[in-house]
């Protein structure tokens, strides 16, 4: 029933307990002001209650209390709703470019390791084939769009070691890559499958003995070609921007010891401009007699 003020509300509750064989009638009277509880129990008729019916009272007592309790929570306000979807798209701004970045890092990892796999594919070939490399005609197919007929494939035996993550995601997205003018190397057109190419500057000396430092001398690089580029090449008078920055704008080399570099932008065209990194020697000729190391340092 309501009482005045209106903000009281007496509640009256009859109830049965057992005692002793005997059926008692009791009453529970709960006064609830703003979330606050004060009670009383009393007999049907005012008298005092048994310890059993009393403890049934005050039980029940309780299940009231809370319920009064949680009927006087407020609830969110507009305001404070707004506040948590801000809080929230505020961390996920902050969070999803370090996850993006991290799932990155993971791809880079599987390139590395995968350019890792090529260089000991090409050092077991040298040692086949008394110190030579394998030519960078060939090295990567002799039927255009079959990797298995590639001189190197017999020491490398996965496809999946040709090709960098991150490329085969901005494949399938279609993605298209901006090729610096000049810089496409390659006539042999079919569909792209690979992310590496080796260095045509290898072209005249590739018997590993004759190298004045293998340290300093590229023999793989994760390329930045076209998605119909099948030559597997990359040279010296291509070179600036020919390194796919795919992974937080780093991309990686291997070099001629078998150590595999990360560089970023500014580190690639540094070593670009460097005969040694192109040329195991001092030769800097094509097969054709041109000068194709003209300019470098």
């Amino acid at each position: 029933e309501q009482l005045s003020p209106p903000r009281w509300i007496r509640i009256v509750v009859h109830n049965d307990s057992e005692s002793r064989g005997e059926v008692e009638r009791f009453k529970i009277v709960c006064l609830v002001k703003t979330g606050t509880l004060s009670n009383g129990i009393r007999g049907a008729n005012n008298s005092r209650l048994t310890s059993t019916a009393e403890g049934v009272a005050r039980w029940e007592m309780s299940l009231y209390r809370s319920f009064f309790r949680r009927q006087n929570q407020q609830a969110f306000t507009l305001i404070e709703l707004l506040v948590v979807v801000a809080v929230i798209a505020i961390l996920a701004g902050m969070l999803l470019p370090a996850l993006s970045r991290a799932k990155e890092q993971g791809r880079a990892a599987v390139c590395m390791s995968n350019l890792r796999q090529i260089g000991l594919g090409t050092a077991a070939y040298t040692m086949d084939f008394a110190g030579h490399m394998p030519s960078f005609r060939d090295w990567l197919y002799h039927k255009v769009g079959d990797l298995t007929t590639g001189t190197l494939f017999p020491y490398v035996k996965l496809k999946a070691v040709y090709s960098c993550p991150t490329d085969e995601l901005e494949i399938a997205e279609h993605k298209k890559n901006t090729i610096p003018q000049g810089l496409n190397f390659g006539s042999t057109v079919g569909k792209r499958d690979y992310s590496y190419a080796m260095n045509c500057g290898l072209c005249h000396v590739n018997d590993t003995t004759h190298f004045i430092s293998p340290v300093d001398t590229m023999v793989y690089m994760e390329a930045l070609l076209a998605t119909n580029d099948y030559s597997g090449q990359a040279g010296p008078a291509f070179g600036d921007h020919s390194l796919a920055l795919r992974h937080n704008v780093r991309g990686h080399y291997l070099m001629a010891d078998q150590h595999v570099v990360r560089v970023n932008k500014q580190q690639s065209l540094d070593l670009e401009k460097k005969k040694r990194f192109w040329f195991p020697t001092d030769d800097t000729t094509a097969a054709n007699g041109m000068n194709i190391g003209a300019g470098l340092n």
